[in-house]
């Protein structure tokens, strides 16, 4: 099972422990899940929602929660966070569900946690949502203690980016981010962590999907356009992780 899958179905089952709890009002537990099934996420979309439809069956097989089978709705965010905040609203407030989980696009889990899981106190966990926004809503107390995550933040990345810089002692580098919510998020603690250890980086940001106007930019710096050629192909923060959010 790879590493996605075993977050995920871990996730699942939290919040499937969870329902034995009080959180849960219902006497049988229903699950909503955000994930996006299509779009520029959807590959990535489609192999989650079914290692959480996994988790789901496990437990129903073992005799669900408190005897009850579990329900699991699926809403596909088609990779976009309005789409993920219909949606969202949609599980709360017509299925009625008892709890969030998905959420792989940070636009969505920050559109989805402000405008429906605190309003709402309902319990949301995302599987894939990286971005240090959401950390800095916790520590503010903006999450009421309704959101939690699997996974690292992109500050991580963005660490793990700009010590690749200096260790190979680059003082000339360019670092390409996809200007959303992701790529937003991550390129200010690498440029942090650059300057800080004196490389002169320049960071350029391209809106839009990873495409034409990502390869015609690193065409740019490999062509030599840029100072010190070569030593600007560095991973372009948020092409890795394909957050569209």
């Amino acid at each position: 099972m790879s590493a996605i899958n075993s977050k995920w179905t871990a996730t699942a089952a939290v919040v499937l422990a969870m329902a034995s709890g009080q959180a849960f009002a219902q006497d049988c537990p229903k699950l909503g899940g955000v994930v996006a099934l299509t779009g520029a996420q959807g590959a990535i979309g489609k192999v989650i929602a079914d290692a959480g439809r996994l988790a789901v069956d496990q437990a129903n097989k073992a005799g669900g929660v408190k005897g009850c089978q579990v329900e699991f709705v699926v809403r596909d965010d088609t990779s976009q966070p309005s789409v993920g905040l219909d949606a969202a609203r949609f599980l709360v407030d017509v299925q009625k569900v008892n709890a969030i989980v998905g959420l792989v696009g940070s636009g969505t889990a920050l559109s989805v946690v402000n405008s429906v899981s605190v309003p709402n106190k309902v319990p949301t966990i995302a599987c894939c949502a990286v971005t240090p926004a959401l950390t800095k809503m916790a520590e503010e107390g903006k999450t009421g203690g309704y959101f939690f995550r699997t996974i690292p933040t992109a500050r991580n990345m963005a660490l793990a980016h700009a010590k690749a810089v200096t260790d190979r002692g680059y003082k000339k580098t360019v670092i390409m981010y996809i200007n959303n919510d992701f790529g937003n998020g991550v390129a200010p603690d690498a440029k942090r962590r650059d300057q800080g250890a004196g490389a002169g980086t320049r960071f350029a940001g391209a809106g839009g999907p990873v495409g034409r106007r990502h390869r015609a930019a690193a065409r740019v710096v490999l062509a030599g356009r840029h100072p010190q050629r070569g030593a600007a192909q560095h991973h372009a923060l948020g092409r890795g992780h394909q957050e569209r959010g």
